[in-house]
C-alpha cells in the first residue's frame, strides 16, 4: 500500500537498493526497488514534505517539509536521528 496523499519527491540509494518517497500525509515511505514493496514508513514529520536528499557514504537520509524543518535519518535501521530548525525561508 501507497501514502495516503500525493507523492512530492523521491530519492534512491543504488547502494542498498532503496526508494524512498514524500507525502502530503507527512510520512516517508521506503520502497525495495527489486520487489516494489514497502518496507518501512518513516513518522514524524507534522506536514508535507516536500524534498529528500541521501548521502550514500554516510548512510543518511534527510527530508524537508513546509515549515523548513529536516529530519535526519539512519537509511539501514529507518530511525529518526536529529531535528534540524532555525531556516526561515525556503531551502
Amino acid at each position: 500500500k501507497g501514502h495516503e496523499g500525493e507523492i512530492f519527491c523521491l530519492a534512491i540509494s543504488e547502494q542498498r537498493g532503496l526508494l524512498f518517497s514524500g507525502s502530503s500525509d507527512g510520512t516517508v515511505g521506503q520502497w525495495d526497488v527489486q520487489t516494489g514493496q514497502r518496507t518501512a514508513t518513516l513518522k514524524g514529520h507534522e506536514g508535507e514534505i516536500f524534498c529528500l536528499a541521501i548521502s550514500e557514504q554516510r548512510g543518511l537520509l534527510f527530508s524537508r517539509e513546509r515549515d523548513g524543518t529536516v529530519r535526519q535519518w539512519d537509511v539501514q535501521t529507518g530511525q529518526w536521528m536529529a531535528t534540524l530548525k532555525g531556516h526561515e525561508g525556503e531551502i
